[in-house]
Formats: structure tokens, sequence, C-alpha cells
């Protein structure tokens, strides 16, 4: 699923009740966080993309150019998920997070039901090694 040259790492996300690994890519350059996951096709389950900021902050997202639903999970400097919300393709409106965050985890909206993600209980990203591949 993988489209652009990214680093990609395998990170796990814990609620009260469960964990998760995923596969995400990790944007290293500017015009890598800009395309994001725009050129995507589909997304799945177990696939994701991770931004990461030097501080915490409102950061502002799009889905102009993105063809898939995503849900953007925003996680503060502790990686607690602080926010979360789900966005349609080509929604134009800026997306913010409702409280600073300094990770942005992008996945496949049916991922946040099936392991009830919830902004604010103890859900957390924890990385794991690095992928070879």
């Amino acid at each position: 699923m993988f489209l652009l040259l990214m680093v990609a790492l395998n990170i796990q996300l814990k609620t009260p009740v469960e964990e998760v690994t995923l596969k995400v890519q990790l944007p290293q350059t500017l015009s890598e966080r800009v395309t994001g996951l725009s050129r995507a096709e589909n997304l799945p389950l177990n696939e994701g993309m991770l931004f990461t900021f030097e501080k915490e902050a409102l950061h502002c997202f799009t889905m102009k150019n993105t063809s898939i639903p995503l849900a953007l999970l925003f996680f503060d400097n502790k990686f607690q998920l602080v926010d979360m919300q789900v966005k349609a393709p080509f929604d134009t409106k800026p997306i913010y997070p409702n409280t600073p965050c300094q990770y942005v985890l992008e996945v496949n909206p049916s991922l946040t039901k099936k392991i009830c993600l919830r902004p604010h209980e103890t859900s957390f990203l924890f990385f794991k090694k690095k992928l070879d591949d």
C-alpha cells in the first residue's frame, strides 16, 4: 500500500482493553508531509501515517486531495490520545484538534470502531522497532 519512499515502522495502539500493532509511514520531507495519504486508493486496517511535530500545537490538516475517508488521531507529547476526528474524502475545511497535540496518526476510520478508541481514555502510542522493508 505504501506509495512513497518514506520511513516505515511499527507502532502499537493501546486501549484499556486491547492493543493493536500498525505499520505506519513516517513522512520525512516537506513534500511527503504535504502529500500525506492523498495518493492512497485504500488504507488497510493495520496501516496508517504518523506525523510528528517538534512541539504541541493546534496542527492543521486537510482532506482536500484525499480520496479515502480517514480518522485523524491526535496525541499529546506523552502519547496520550487527546482528540479524534473522522473526515470524508475531499473535504476542504481545515482540520484542527480540539487541544494541542504533537503527533497525528491517520488511520482507516473502521479501526476506531474495531478497537473502541476514545479520547481522554488511557490510549497510548508506543513505538516498536523500525521495519527493515
